[in-house]
């Protein structure tokens, strides 16, 4: 009898661990869909919200004078910078800004600026010269080889890069120097370079490192003129640097909403004096979303 009794209560144990384990799991279950029910809300709440930025920050764009200070200080246009610093738009909203022409144009590069970008790397010389020469004969449209060069690739384009990424094909530089320098560089510039809006390390490549300090406590500080920089930089106006703030930019999305985080990057040429049917703006590149 007592020997029944021990199996009934054994039986009895198993049959209550079996029904915990699916209580269990079944509870976990349950806070995982949860948690991936309030996931999907923030996603769509950081879509919307990445939507409304995007739009709100083109509007401004479009409808602001870029260099006059507002009084209020909640504006946009007084907070930001297109220099490629983050702004705070509104609580978990972040946006860049980095003019075009504030980077080294890749289809039409200034004479001997890559090479003193290159050199700030401290790569060895040889490699300086084949990596410029062969970027030149990777885009031009003809057979013929530059001193360095490289038109014997079959990779070969002679024809303009569509993309920076491109650069790791030409063999030259590895991809992690690729990484490195390409966010200096654009396939959206313009004829000249504006040193009001380029990154440090191409200021410290043309000047030195102690002026790439002295404008950058300018810049945060929103004291930096077209006046005070061609004083420290010694680089005057002309037809290669030009201290005006470009149409063509790349505005940078960072949106956080609970558990969900989106970022989205476009290149826009600006048309804010356009007329009839033209657009007052058009996206060239975008990445993310």
């Amino acid at each position: 009898m007592n020997k029944i009794k021990g199996v009934a209560l054994i039986q009895i144990l198993i049959i209550v661990a079996i029904l915990s384990l699916i209580a269990l799991y079944v509870t976990k279950s349950a806070r995982h869909q949860l948690a991936m029910a309030r996931w999907a809300v923030d996603k769509s709440s950081a879509s919307v919200s990445l939507h409304s930025t995007q739009n709100k920050i083109l509007f401004e764009l479009l409808t602001t004078d870029w260099l006059i200070t507002r009084n209020n200080q909640n504006t946009i246009s007084n907070k930001w910078n297109f220099h490629n610093e983050p702004f705070k738009v509104s609580d978990g909203v972040y946006v860049k800004i980095q003019d075009q022409a504030g980077l080294i144009n890749l289809h039409f590069p200034l004479v001997g600026i890559i090479n003193k970008r290159l050199a700030y790397e401290k790569l060895p010389p040889e490699l300086i010269d084949k990596t410029e020469a062969t970027l030149l004969d990777w885009q031009d449209s003809d057979r013929i080889l530059r001193p360095y060069g490289d038109e014997g690739n079959v990779n070969i384009r002679n024809g303009i890069m569509p993309d920076v990424r491109e650069w790791v094909l030409h063999n030259t530089l590895s991809k992690e120097q690729v990484l490195t320098i390409a966010p200096d560089f654009t396939v959206h510039g313009v004829g000249h370079l504006n040193l009001l809006n380029s990154p440090l390390s191409i200021i410290s490549a043309l000047t030195n490192q102690a002026i790439a300090e002295q404008i950058d406590n300018l810049r945060k500080n929103r004291r930096l003129t077209r006046k005070n920089i061609r004083s420290i930089t010694g680089i005057q106006q002309d037809e290669d640097f030009f201290y005006s703030t470009s149409t063509h930019q790349k505005i940078s999305f960072l949106i956080n909403v609970g558990e969900a985080s989106l970022e989205k990057s476009i290149t826009v040429e600006l048309s804010p004096h356009t007329v009839r049917q033209q657009k007052p703006y058009n996206i060239m590149q975008t990445e993310g979303g």
